[in-house]
């Protein structure tokens, strides 16, 4: 009986599978402070950090969480040395002040922004 040669067919995957983002009845963009600057991050309703989708929103929210997206992706690939790359600072991006004007979800470390 001949032996078949080795084959990578049992380590083929079947199917993508993508991690669905979880969707949040609501989301807020909450304003951090540091020796930086302003900076801005998502979180949910008791104030813990989240990773939100723009897919799963509409509206002036969607059009928030699309720019951090994109923002994000974009750091993915730069080394900055002198500031975190984990957080999105207003200062670099005034364009976001603009959009979250529009949006009523708009929070301070520790309260809610009137």
């Amino acid at each position: 009986m001949q032996q078949s040669p080795f084959s990578f067919d049992q380590f083929k995957r079947t199917a993508f599978q993508q991690k669905a983002p979880k969707a949040y009845s609501e989301v807020f963009f909450q304003i951090h402070f540091d020796e930086f600057g302003a900076s801005l991050s998502v979180t949910d309703g008791k104030g813990k950090p989240v990773s939100a989708s723009y897919l799963n929103y509409g509206g002036a929210v969607r059009n928030v969480l699309r720019v951090l997206e994109q923002i994000e992706d974009k750091n993915s690939f730069v080394i900055n040395w002198d500031r975190p790359s984990d957080k999105v600072y207003l200062a670099e991006h005034p364009y976001l002040m603009e959009a979250l004007r529009h949006c009523g979800n708009v929070t301070k470390w520790g309260g809610r922004i009137q």
